[in-house]
């Protein structure tokens, strides 16, 4: 049992659990689009719970073990399903995840022993840069999480898109489009940063160059949500409020990811700051947009000048707030 949960779960094993019993809550009401959306996106979910092979690569382990481990936690997932679909959409939406379930629990596959980075002639692995200079804070640090904040930025433009164009055709909200898009981009961005964590203490970075780096690379979404809020500004004549909820969700995602039992203040510190400002901002609607900006771009800023002293308390080789639940 001890194997399993080293090995088959994962940091994204408490998202993904999370996902699929607070979804059918937001869909309640929600129409057939809900619906349909919903049961394609468990099959997503049920492929998704299959574990990494390449950990069990790394350590010698058969494909029996990958095999006995990904049909757990497809039962799993499938049994969150049953337990939380049930009392909010039909019974048909349960076909398609079970079709899947039993295919996965059926069917015994062969992943390949073979990686991508062994195929390059010469070397030992992937020896490519990309468009990052070869340094290690570069290569360790900037490289994955901006790669992870573009592939976010991605799929959250191509969630709207697909929005406002059905919107336009068929005068019809499909909002569990964005709501998948969130739940499959958030996971993957805190894996990205506590992963380089790790690595940047594995290779004798100093924590306080990871966190400027990480913090440097937000940049990206907010420089995104601020074009946003441009565009909106001349569309319709007033922003949308896309950088306060990216300045919100950015800090406290970055900050999620690295918190353990050391450093637990600090984030208890900034949800609740950030609570205090949206619930204020949403109990008295008359407050102007900028001033609301305004206080959520102070506890950014100040957000950023603790951060490093987090990241220096954070025990990395422990899992932190997922470890109850496998997380590494």
């Amino acid at each position: 049992m001890k194997l399993y949960r080293h090995m088959a779960l994962s940091w994204n094993s408490f998202f993904y659990a999370l996902w699929i019993v607070i979804l059918p809550v937001l869909g309640m009401g929600r129409g057939q689009g809900w619906v349909i959306g919903y049961s394609l996106f468990m099959v997503l979910m049920v492929y998704l719970s299959q574990p990494d092979f390449t950990r069990y690569l790394t350590f010698g382990l058969s494909t029996r073990v990958w095999n006995g481990h990904r049909r757990i936690n497809a039962s799993l997932t499938l049994l969150l399903i049953v337990a939380s679909a049930p009392w909010v959409f039909p019974w048909w939406v349960l076909v398609a995840p079970v079709l899947t379930w039993a295919v996965c629990v059926a069917k015994r596959f062969e992943p390949s022993r073979i990686t991508a980075s062994s195929l390059i002639v010469g070397s030992d692995g992937d020896s490519s840069t990309g468009w990052f200079s070869a340094s290690p804070v570069s290569q360790i640090v900037l490289r994955p999480q901006a790669r992870a904040w573009m592939w976010a930025a991605i799929g959250v433009a191509i969630a709207t898109a697909i929005t406002i164009v059905v919107i336009k055709l068929w005068d019809t909200g499909v909002g569990i489009v964005g709501v998948i898009v969130t739940l499959i981009v958030l996971p993957l961005v805190a894996d990205s940063i506590r992963s380089s964590l790790k690595d940047a203490v594995v290779f004798g970075l100093p924590r306080g160059a990871w966190a400027k780096a990480t913090v440097l690379c937000t940049a990206i979404p907010v420089l995104l949500s601020l074009v946003a809020d441009l565009v909106a500004m001349m569309w319709t004549g007033n922003p949308a409020g896309f950088t306060i909820v990216c300045l919100a969700t950015t800090s406290l995602l970055l900050t999620f990811a690295i918190t353990d039992k050391l450093t637990w203040l600090y984030t208890t510190a900034l949800a609740g700051a950030i609570a205090v400002l949206f619930i204020a901002w949403l109990i008295n609607p008359s407050v102007a947009m900028g001033w609301a900006l305004t206080g959520m771009a102070i506890i950014y800023v100040v957000w950023v000048a603790v951060y490093p002293r987090m990241a220096k308390k954070t025990n990395v080789f422990s899992p932190g707030l997922m470890g109850w639940f496998g997380a590494h």
